[in-house]
């Protein structure tokens, strides 16, 4: 069946106006997830420095400003930390804030906090988060996780590219302890 080159030029036009659509909706939907993330981010750090210098505890913290990339990093063989607020870092008696990276293919230690709770704010990347008490857990960009105190949990990168995360424990001096791996699954 021959077309016309009317037709063709029509269903040529069509598609690329569907393309281009298609490429301006992704182009929004990563610039408004990036806008998102900054914003909750932003909104950590300050309520971070609110919970930590809002009213003044036994120490009589001061508001201040930190900054995750002029923190000390520690680097590790699946990633790394910064912790730019913490009772350690001096700047907050009451919770501590970082800024993790899980390299693609990597996992962090199964491990758990006995002192704290986490809250885990995925930027970038793709996460299977596995907790003793739900099982395996799929992250994307702008998800949210909260660990309650105690539960052993680990998280590997599953995206072809690094992680990216803002971590915040409830205690300014976080516990950790490292567990042997447990099973994959949530108990029945």
């Amino acid at each position: 069946m021959k077309m016309s080159s009317q037709v063709l030029g029509a269903q040529l036009r069509n598609t690329n106006r569907e393309r281009t659509q298609h490429m301006a909706n992704n182009a929004t939907q990563r610039r408004t997830g990036r806008q998102v993330a900054m914003t909750v981010v932003a909104a950590a750090i300050v309520a971070a420095a609110a919970g930590c210098n809002g009213t003044p505890t036994t120490g009589g913290m001061k508001t201040t400003v930190a900054h995750t990339g002029q923190t000390p990093k520690k680097v590790t063989d699946w990633g790394s930390l910064a912790w730019a607020v913490s009772g350690e870092a001096g700047n907050c008696e009451t919770m501590t804030l970082g800024r993790v990276f899980i390299k693609a293919g990597k996992a962090n230690p199964h491990h758990r906090h006995g002192n704290c709770d986490e809250l885990l704010y995925l930027i970038s990347g793709e996460l299977d988060h596995y907790a003793n008490d739900v099982g395996r857990l799929r992250m994307k960009p702008g998800d949210v996780i909260v660990i309650p105190a105690g539960v052993t949990h680990n998280a590997r990168c599953v995206s072809t590219g690094d992680a990216e995360m803002i971590v915040i424990y409830s205690s300014p001096k976080r516990e950790f302890e490292s567990v042997p791996h447990a099973p994959d699954t949530a108990p029945k």
